[in-house]
């Protein structure tokens, strides 16, 4: 083989070699170009008990989408959540070779198209499935269509009412340890280990009102179930205060919490503000399963307060509801606690209180003071059931007791 020929050889392979390398060069360019988009999933609350969200606090990540040519999710939580698009949206691609103001044109009407369709997207169904609408988020976000990074917005009060109810929850004291093992147990903790940080707005923010206490309570429980995920949540603070004017379907409330009154705050400026007298199991107790005080001379110390109470206020006449936890049948219960609020009857009628003056009430379990006394098993949880074995003294002509005669209050709005 001559000089000329090897030459010849040589560069063939050279060029052979080179257009591999190209290859090779543009195969890494497409992969980082795809790991570079963004990408963004919205769950909006745009459901009844919800105030309006501000949806321009995630302008800048909807335009970083838009500009980036990724892909959008919008999920409605409601009793079934659903992508309000019936599929992920994608970012049309631009010709190439646009000026810069003309890019500027498109990414802005895009991302009004974007904002708009979060704000219109209302809720269809009952209640609010909340987890199912984060897991919903977790499989857009772990799925092959979401290429490069992904942003996360929720815009909700966080208020879930169906398979996580917060209505039946203790919110004030939550034991977010116990709640992630049941969920984790159910396998309901969604995989969000490729969201990083999810942005929550507005949550607990709803049309009516909640004690700080248990907006701290809705706060932890998704914390703890979002770690769970394998991400972090960042609540931004945007609060929202417009209400929607269309009518949307149904979610339950959170009972709020009302201030009972302390034996020591017994006056009739209390009474008249029509506030519950709460005598705790420890304060005014039964024996197990019977109408016998287990301490007599402290029930007759604290009862005794009331009797003052009424006798100093001779106009005042009350209705007192006895409450049980939630064991045995719901007869048992009904009967067990009318014969021990007609006990404390008994006691005060014989300390000089007319009969006229006293009407009584058994409501069991099934009353507006009652907490969720179970365990993840299903048994009696003594340390919450003890809490439920109530007597509640309240002012028979107020509207508080006017409504637990006429059973409008839902069992678990509690009053403390």
């Amino acid at each position: 083989m001559n000089k000329k020929m090897i030459i010849i050889l040589g560069l063939i392979l050279v060029l052979f070699t080179c257009a591999g390398c190209g290859n090779a060069v543009q195969s890494q360019i497409v992969s980082a170009s795809e790991a570079n988009n963004r990408n963004i999933v919205a769950i909006v609350g745009n459901h009844s008990q919800n105030l309006i969200p501000n949806y321009n606090v995630a302008s800048a990540s909807i335009q970083s989408c838009c500009r980036e040519e990724g892909s959008a999710c919008v999920i409605v939580a409601d009793g079934d959540p659903y992508v309000a698009t019936g599929d992920i949206i994608e970012i049309p691609e631009r010709v190439k070779n646009l000026s810069s103001a003309k890019v500027k044109a498109i990414v802005d009407s895009q991302t009004k198209q974007l904002l708009d369709l979060m704000e219109t997207s209302y809720a269809k169904a009952e209640e609010v499935d909340l987890l199912k609408a984060l897991d919903l988020a977790s499989r857009e976000v772990n799925s092959s269509r979401f290429v490069g990074k992904t942003d996360v917005y929720i815009f909700d009060s966080g208020v879930s009412t169906k398979y996580l109810n917060m209505t039946m929850l203790d919110l004030d004291h939550i034991d977010t340890a116990s709640l992630i093992s049941i969920l984790q147990e159910k396998k309901m903790i969604p995989d969000l280990s490729n969201c990083g940080t999810i942005h929550w707005v507005n949550i607990t923010d709803v049309s009516y009102e909640l004690s700080n206490a248990k907006k701290q309570g809705i706060k932890e429980i998704w914390k703890a179930i979002i770690n769970a995920g394998g991400a972090e949540v960042d609540f931004l603070s945007d609060p929202a205060t417009e209400y929607f004017e269309m009518s949307l379907p149904y979610v339950s409330k959170i009972p709020n919490t009302i201030d009972a009154i302390t034996l020591e705050e017994l006056t009739a400026e209390e009474m008249e503000e029509d506030l519950p007298i709460v005598f705790s199991e420890t304060e005014v107790g039964f024996m197990p399963g019977k109408t016998s005080f287990i301490d007599e001379k402290m029930a007759s110390q604290n009862l005794s307060m009331l009797v003052d109470f009424l006798n100093n206020n001779p106009s005042k006449k009350v209705l007192i509801a006895g409450t049980t936890a939630d064991w045995g049948s719901v007869d048992y219960q009904l009967t067990l606690s009318m014969d021990r609020a007609e006990t404390v009857k008994e006691f005060m009628i014989t300390s000089g209180i007319t009969e006229d003056r006293i009407v009584t009430i058994g409501l069991g379990s099934d009353s507006a003071f009652y907490k969720y006394d179970k365990t993840s098993s299903g048994e009696l949880d003594a340390s919450v059931a003890a809490a439920n074995r109530l007597i509640v003294v309240m002012d028979l002509d107020g509207d508080l007791a006017k409504k637990i005669m006429a059973g409008e209050y839902k069992r678990g709005e509690m009053f403390e």
